[in-house]
């Protein structure tokens, strides 16, 4: 269960339907593009997950530091912490 209270496998399946409706990787590649940001900018992932954002920009040609942190992160190159206590 994800902290939202909604299951990881229906927000997986939120985000297949959202890129098959907008026809772009949901939500990363148009979430980047929306963002605007200079391309050396360092970001903090909140909630990062597996890292699936940083990977995804990283691939886009983000070259800033990407650093995420979730509460249960389920990969090595996300930190394990909380916001409220940031490491």
């Amino acid at each position: 269960m994800s902290e939202s209270g909604v299951p990881p496998s229906l927000l997986a399946q939120r985000d297949a339907l959202l890129s098959k409706l907008c026809g772009a990787s949901w939500p990363f590649g148009v979430l980047y593009r929306a963002l605007n940001l200079a391309p050396s900018a360092d970001l903090l992932d909140i909630g990062a997950g597996d890292g699936a954002l940083g990977r995804e920009f990283r691939r886009l040609g983000h070259t800033g530091q990407v650093v995420g942190l979730d509460p249960q992160p389920s990969s090595a190159a996300v930190q394990a912490g909380r916001t409220e206590r940031l490491p």
